[in-house]
């Protein structure tokens, strides 16, 4: 199998030859799906990536999850880990990360806390497979997040972690250390996969 940052080259070469317009008619597609979830019926809050190159658009579910009355939070990378602040529209404000990501600005009041849960995590990734594994761009943020709900009270086992990418994102394996987190379902432009509960 090939290393870690053998599959993340190639997956990002693969994702340069697609045209951006195509992230953005994925980004209104999956809607139907995600909104179709138990997960999004029962949720209390979502929590998504605020899309970046190469990845599906999270705007229309960002806009869905308002409209049906959701909590909404969103990244932000303090100290080395995320952090989610509650946002009440689309429109910002916005800060840019050093890469250029957008990022809430940190306000106290809105910070996600255990109140908020039952949650569904829109999960960004460069790779997944159909069972659930997931290949991030190496900072290990997202893993470490779920590490910290899974040690939880409050939030273990009450979030469900869905997957964004795109077909061609779907690898037959990964290679995974125990440091890495998988998701509970994927969701690409031809549907949702749920992990099946082992």
């Amino acid at each position: 199998m090939h290393s870690k940052d053998t599959l993340r080259r190639k997956v990002t070469t693969v994702l340069k030859t697609i045209p951006a317009g195509y992230f953005c008619d994925v980004g209104i597609q999956v809607v139907r799906y995600i909104s179709s979830l138990p997960a999004w019926s029962e949720c209390t809050s979502v929590l998504a990536f605020l899309s970046f190159k190469y990845e599906i658009d999270t705007e229309p579910a960002v806009g869905a999850a308002l409209f049906a009355g959701k909590a909404v939070f969103v990244p932000r990378i303090n100290g080395g880990n995320l952090c989610f602040y509650r946002i009440p529209s689309l429109n910002g404000p916005w800060e840019r990360s050093p890469l250029g990501i957008r990022e809430p600005l940190p306000r106290a009041a809105g910070l996600l806390h255990e109140g908020y849960f039952p949650a569904l995590i829109l999960t960004p990734g460069l790779a997944f497979t159909q069972s659930g594994k997931r290949l991030g761009r190496g900072k290990g943020f997202y893993d470490r997040f779920f590490a910290y709900l899974d040690g939880t009270e409050k939030s273990a086992g009450r979030y469900f972690a869905l997957g964004l990418c795109l077909e061609a994102q779907i690898m037959p394996d990964l290679p995974v250390d125990g440091r890495d987190r998988p998701v509970h379902g994927v969701c690409t432009e031809k549907g949702i996969q749920v992990v099946p509960i082992a």
